[in-house]
């Protein structure tokens, strides 16, 4: 009976003592208490005997996100399948946070905020470290206002080099014979604020770097709702749709090549998913699936991980 009151069967019992290296039946005929924690966890205390320390079995519990898919629950087949791909926010957003201490990326685009380190070595000796003023500029001790916003760390280079040439001679616009170099690099970088709105957990304005991406936006707002679509996040910049992003792609084949980096202002929109399929049997993933709209059956296996090997294929 109180391997019942645990939820386990017999065999399960006897399993999980052994792995524990306790008597299963000593283990039941103990006096036990239970207390709850602080957060509402209960805690199963077990009384010890003078030479055992006391084992302690805390109950956490598991968000299950997304279990009930508007149109699936209770139909034959479908059982308790989930929808594909939602349980991965369930981790900390920090677990996806962007790494900033990495080379600048080269399509990185300068802006208001951001921070540039000059070095200039050889016959001349400088360094600098000037941030983007908000008209765009980065003004540069004896040169003067450089225009950088928009520009990536080496438009902005090549854009300097020339400027600084005027001034320090031996720069020589960076020809084989300068006796003076010139070296660009971003260090400080901007805060952009993005706004995630439509069906997500938790919509609202939210500040991040400005290496962020689509996705790191949808995971700080806890990923979309079990309504919301996973294949066709909207990003709108100055009023403009850009292409969809496609979450699957990151999911199933670790591709981000969908995935757009934010600029300040940007709106991530995540729209109602229209079009899903339930796919079970004997597949490797067994889930309920979105699918684009011309998106057939074997591309609905595609997504399953294909069929397993003792399949029937004919049926």
């Amino acid at each position: 009976r109180k391997v019942k009151e645990l939820g386990m069967t017999r065999e399960e019992a006897i399993r999980r003592a052994a792995e524990l290296n306790i008597n299963l039946e000593d283990y039941l005929l103990k006096p036990q208490t239970t207390t709850v924690a602080p957060g509402g966890v209960s805690t199963q205390v077990v009384a010890p005997t003078p030479s055992q320390t006391p084992i302690i079995r805390v109950e956490v519990p598991i968000e299950k996100k997304g279990a009930d898919v508007p149109g699936f629950t209770g139909r034959p087949g479908v059982g308790n399948l989930r929808p594909f791909g939602y349980d991965l926010f369930q981790y900390p957003a920090s677990t996806f946070e962007p790494v900033l201490n990495v080379p600048t990326p080269v399509s990185y685009p300068l802006g208001p905020g951001d921070e540039i380190v000059i070095s200039v070595w050889g016959e001349t000796k400088l360094y600098y470290a000037l941030a983007v003023n908000r008209e765009g500029n980065v003004v540069v001790p004896d040169v003067g206002p450089v225009g950088a916003s928009g520009q990536t760390v080496q438009q902005f280079r090549e854009r300097l080099l020339r400027r600084m040439t005027a001034i320090y001679s031996g720069l020589k616009n960076g020809a084989p014979n300068a006796n003076t170099f010139l070296d660009v690099s971003l260090g400080k970088i901007r805060t952009i604020q993005v706004f995630v709105l439509g069906e997500v957990v938790k919509p609202g304005g939210y500040a991040l770097s400005s290496l962020s991406t689509a996705f790191h936006a949808l995971y700080l707002s806890a990923g979309s709702t079990v309504n919301g679509t996973l294949r066709e996040v909207q990003i709108i910049r100055d009023n403009k749709a850009l292409p969809m992003t496609d979450f699957y792609d990151f999911i199933l084949r670790g591709s981000r090549s969908s995935d757009i980096r934010l600029q300040d202002g940007d709106i991530l929109f995540v729209k109602p998913a229209l079009k899903r399929a339930a796919l079970a049997g004997d597949v490797v993933r067994p889930a309920i699936y979105e699918l684009l709209g011309d998106e057939s059956l074997g591309e609905l296996i595609k997504l399953g991980g294909w069929l397993r090997f003792d399949a029937y294929f004919n049926r």
